[in-house]
């Protein structure tokens, strides 16, 4: 699954989740709010999106991630966005977040994190916080 809406004038947030059911809830409470939004279902989909639009200097500007993906995992991809130093926010929403995991997220530098289920207006309040600095 690789879903991409074009339009220069919003603010871009790439989802990366293996759950479509997951995908197109995020995908409603993002557009409804003027977000252009991608969805894609593995790490390396996300990774290959990231770079392409590093290239093309067409910013992603927020990446929400589960942390289970097929190819990298979100850890890994927090990883990348740190090695190349993309200019990406980082929301992480895992059903599975562990107090080890949290931690391996925070030193890593992402302080937004969800468990699922999750609260929207949480979500959309540090969405809205992280696209606004």
């Amino acid at each position: 699954m690789n879903h991409e809406k074009n339009n220069t004038l919003k603010r871009h947030i790439l989802v990366a989740d293996v759950d479509p059911n997951f995908l197109k809830t995020i995908e409603f409470l993002l557009e409804v709010r003027n977000y252009q939004v991608s969805l894609v279902n593995s790490g390396y989909d996300a990774l290959v999106l990231l770079e392409k639009a590093n290239q093309q200097e067409s910013a992603i500007d927020l990446l929400i991630t589960g942390i289970f993906l097929p190819g990298l995992s979100g850890l890994d991809l927090i990883d990348a966005i740190n090695y190349y130093h993309f200019k990406t926010s980082v929301v992480v929403i895992s059903g599975m977040l562990t107090e080890r995991l949290k931690y391996q997220i925070r030193v890593r530098g992402v302080t937004a994190c969800f468990s699922k289920p999750f609260d929207e207006n949480d979500l959309l309040r540090q969405v809205s916080l992280l696209l606004s600095v």
